[in-house]
């Protein structure tokens, strides 16, 4: 393989050099709810989760690293994927979605190329930022996930239907920091966090449960569509250089952005795009024996996730770093060839 790409070769071999890749360790098996949980595993998924910040998902009070799968190293896991992830069945598995988050946040996973480290660690606090809204109900925190919205056609119908039939949400909303936003299918994570809380405390919201609460975000349009996550990024990441969120943040723009060359130039920053229809962000790249992977973040109409649409992440490869050809999606623990639709992206980059 390294002879058929030389390219490939040399930043392959110069990265083992710099971050030792051997040191990419991995669990062997699943660990927690109704998983094999063998001790050196276990052992290593604790001393993972001790590595991750408190706000970023890491445990509350530090694990016991003994190899064993109690309480608190459940609890653990659970919170890291409720706020990391945007589910949580308190399983990891060999690399799957969980275990790669945490090698990436206990900065044990290979980057491609160090510049891209800070960029990365901004994906993955807007990744759970829009991934896990926290608000307070009876003194307690309540995480929720935001479902899809996308101001136009029945979607947008329906919201708008839904705010006139109800008079004192529809003042909450016009009336929240960045009404114009919200009311477009373009809120950040705060403008949500200010509606869902205003909307609790006024008693507005029932029942009060994740799944109650984001009922009610669907109900009255409050979230953001793809290419308004997508132009948030841009924004955080180009501050020099701002998108019109609301007006010109929209597929076709965002297709039109600079191409990328290869798999081997992709970023975490760069996006994954089809023109008019649908825009994925790329929030982290690593170089693997197999190929360039990436993990993307959108918020889509399908049901994709856990618990339904909305904003959630997905894992890529291309075995050939020079080529966007034969793209493969992680499905489970391992990957499988894309569909035609997947493959049919193009990848563009802000600057």
């Amino acid at each position: 393989m390294f002879l058929l790409y030389p390219r490939w070769s040399v930043l392959y071999g110069l990265l083992c050099v710099l971050v030792a890749y051997p040191a990419y360790a991995q669990i062997n098996e699943s660990v927690g709810a109704a998983a094999a949980n063998r001790r050196e595993d276990v052992l290593q998924m604790q001393r993972l989760l001790n590595a991750v910040p408190d706000l970023s998902g890491g445990p509350k009070q530090r694990l016991d690293e003994d190899g064993k799968v109690g309480p608190q190293t459940l609890a653990a896991i659970k919170r890291f994927q409720r706020m990391q992830l945007g589910f949580e069945d308190g399983r990891v598995d060999p690399q799957g979605k969980t275990e790669l988050r945490l090698m990436r946040l206990a900065g044990k996973h290979v980057l491609l190329g160090g510049a891209d480290t800070e960029v990365e660690k901004q994906m993955a606090e807007l990744t759970s930022a829009f991934a896990s809204i926290a608000v307070s109900v009876d003194g307690k925190t309540v995480f929720v996930r935001p479902p899809y919205h996308i101001n136009a056609g029945r979607r947008k119908a329906n919201a708008e239907a839904n705010r006139k039939a109800n008079p004192a949400i529809r003042k909450l909303l016009y009336n929240a920091p960045g009404s114009v936003e919200v009311a477009n299918g373009k809120a950040t994570p705060d403008q949500m966090r200010h509606v869902l809380q205003a909307a609790i405390d006024a008693d507005l919201v029932s029942p009060l449960t994740p799944q109650g609460i984001r009922d009610f975000l669907a109900t009255y349009g409050i979230s953001t569509d793809c290419s308004g996550l997508a132009a948030r990024a841009c924004n955080q990441l180009y501050p020099d250089a701002p998108l019109d969120v609301v007006n010109k943040a929209n597929t076709a723009y965002l297709a039109k952005l600079p191409s990328v060359a290869s798999p081997a130039d992709l970023k975490a920053g760069h996006m994954m795009v089809k023109g008019g229809s649908h825009v994925r962000l790329l929030t982290d790249v690593d170089v693997t024996p197999e190929g360039i992977e990436f993990t993307t973040l959108e918020s889509t109409a399908s049901k994709l996730f856990p618990n339904g649409d909305g904003i959630g992440e997905r894992r890529w490869r291309f075995p050939d770093p020079e080529r966007f050809d034969q793209l493969q999606e992680m499905k489970g623990n391992r990957f499988v060839e894309a569909s035609s639709y997947d493959q049919a992206y193009i990848y563009t980059s802000r600057k």
